[in-house]
């Protein structure tokens, strides 16, 4: 992937081993990934279950090959990426940090009640709000953050709307927590950074990386 949110070739080039997995998530679309079946599995909050294991065992199994170092492993996401970062931490400690820019769906009860529509029940699984409300709890990772132990940078765009909410609600909470976090939030950037911003975000973002998982730094 070329787009520089996506950062893949910027971390190869930096020396860090790169691990890219195809995993679903509840708030994926239809057909997002291989066929709207396998996608379909991934919905409700039994989904994030799903989401856990399509990524952990990958993970596991580049540990089993020698790729990947167990104690210096970290996590970013972008958009949808960085929604299943937000959630992933709140059921592992395995990762030595995670960054997280403009995250999808981190708060399902805020998205239900300030869209019209039905596009966040359809993601749900079919079920409202007022039907289940425990079920759009279970899917927030901003109900979880009492489980989060992992360091976090998380980045956003003033003009990135209900994607900002959600960076927002996820520095406040692990801000109220004591939870190691950082929030970088760039005027006049929408849903993904370019110009100065971008610089900016990529030097921070790569700092940060290389105080958890490099040796000469992490010994420090």
């Amino acid at each position: 992937m070329r787009w520089p949110m996506f950062g893949n070739q910027l971390w190869a080039a930096r020396g860090y081993a790169v691990f890219l997995p195809t995993a679903r998530a509840p708030h994926f679309w239809m057909g997002f990934i291989k066929s709207d079946s396998y996608t379909q599995a991934g919905k409700g909050p039994k989904g994030w279950d799903l989401t856990v294991d399509d990524i952990m065992s990958g993970v596991d199994e580049i540990i089993r090959r020698g790729i990947a170092d167990p104690n210096r492993m970290g996590l970013y996401g972008f958009s949808n990426g960085g929604g299943i970062v937000n959630y992933l931490v709140t059921r592992t400690s395995r990762f030595k940090c995670a960054v997280s820019v403009a995250g999808a769906m981190s708060d399902w009860v805020r998205q239900a009640l300030s869209h019209s529509d039905s596009g966040v029940t359809a993601f749900e699984g079919g079920t409202s709000l007022w039907d289940d409300p425990d079920a759009y709890i279970q899917l927030s990772p901003v109900f979880h953050l009492n489980k989060v132990a992992t360091p976090m940078l998380l980045a956003d765009g003033d003009r990135d709307g209900q994607f900002l909410l959600d960076t927002i609600e996820m520095y406040n909470g692990l801000r109220q927590l004591g939870r190691e976090v950082t929030f970088l939030r760039y005027p006049n950037q929408g849903h993904g950074f370019t110009g100065s911003a971008m610089k900016d975000f990529w030097e921070r973002a790569n700092a940060f990386f290389d105080k958890y998982l490099k040796l000469e730094q992490s010994a420090n």
